[in-house]
């Protein structure tokens, strides 16, 4: 009698530590969608209803209608295949940059694309800030802005230097990340000031909604600024010899941190703690982040394959 007790509480302990076991690691698992497969995923977008747009060095744009259980390519009109970013406006409407240079805009969520401008070199970012108004990032030209009739783009004052990537603050500022150093505009890009910052070129950068910056660097460092680029503190992540080549910070404040090499990483309290994310995650060169409103997590990496799951996502469904 005494040994059939002991072996019920054996199995209720193993029971127990399974559910522990499995429950550490399910909310870090990650599943590989069926694509894109378009060459590296330079950039990834998901609009208010969930439709998730991939853009690809190789394969040009892709949509994803299902969570990513299959992906349409949508390059009608497009005269090349390597698109660097994607924006997106509060309309739904497509912008993409090109590795030569244009600009083209769809309004059918990319049935048809026209161009919107050719500018002198490859477009690095596009970005959309919360008054809906367009910024691209050039290489070796600096930043150009729509006009508000979208009927020309305009070269802002920042008129020199390659630029990497674009964010805006709470309050409406806007910083760009540039082969000069790092830049910050509080008049909707008319003027820019430079910041201080080490001298280290930046691959991202983003701002979580208590206006902490985040600036990701070629060497493989995230410094993080309470003070509108003031001053700095090194994050340590843990990741060794990994450029850090996205950044992301979902509605929650949760921030990732997409890895060239390291995979990624993911911290809840403003970047005081990080912790890796990469169960299931294949491939572990992460070069663009996008969440879905229901907090599901996609990221696309440089082998042209978007993996979804990652901390917030159920995928039970799967």
């Amino acid at each position: 009698m005494r040994l059939s007790k002991i072996f019920h509480l054996l199995v209720i302990f193993t029971i127990i530590l399974v559910i522990i076991i499995f429950g550490e690691h399910a909310e870090e698992f990650w599943l590989p969608t069926n694509g894109p497969k378009g060459g590296v995923v330079s950039s990834l977008v998901i609009d208010g209803k969930d439709r998730i747009y991939a853009g690809t060095s190789k394969g040009g744009v892709f949509i994803s209608t299902n969570q990513g259980n299959t992906w349409e390519q949508i390059n009608s009109g497009l005269p090349t295949q390597e698109i660097r970013s994607i924006g997106l406006t509060h309309e739904g409407n497509v912008f993409l940059g090109t590795g030569k240079g244009h600009i083209f805009m769809s309004e059918n969520r990319g049935k048809e694309w026209t161009i919107s401008t050719s500018l002198p070199s490859e477009v690095h970012a596009i970005f959309v800030n919360d008054k809906g108004h367009l910024f691209a990032g050039s290489g070796g030209h600096g930043i150009f802005k729509l006009s508000s009739d979208w009927t020309d783009w305009k070269q802002t004052a920042l008129d020199h230097a390659s630029v990497q990537c674009i964010t805006t603050a709470p309050d409406g500022e806007l910083y760009a990340a540039t082969s000069s150093g790092l830049f910050r505009s509080t008049d909707e890009g008319e003027t820019w000031k430079q910041i201080n910052f080490p001298d280290i070129s930046i691959l991202s950068l983003a701002i979580d909604p208590n206006g902490l910056l985040f600036a990701g660097t070629l060497g493989g460092k995230v410094y993080r600024s309470k003070d509108k680029g003031e001053s700095w503190i090194v994050m340590n992540l843990g990741a060794k010899n990994a450029f850090i080549c996205s950044i992301f910070v979902d509605r929650k404040g949760h921030i990732f941190v997409g890895t060239c090499g390291a995979g990624l990483f993911r911290s809840e309290d403003g970047g005081a703690s990080w912790e890796a994310k990469n169960g299931g995650l294949a491939d572990l060169a992460v070069r663009s982040i996008a969440v879905g409103s229901n907090g599901e997590t996609f990221v696309g990496t440089a082998s042209g394959i978007v993996f979804k799951g990652g901390v917030e996502s159920d995928i039970a469904h799967y």
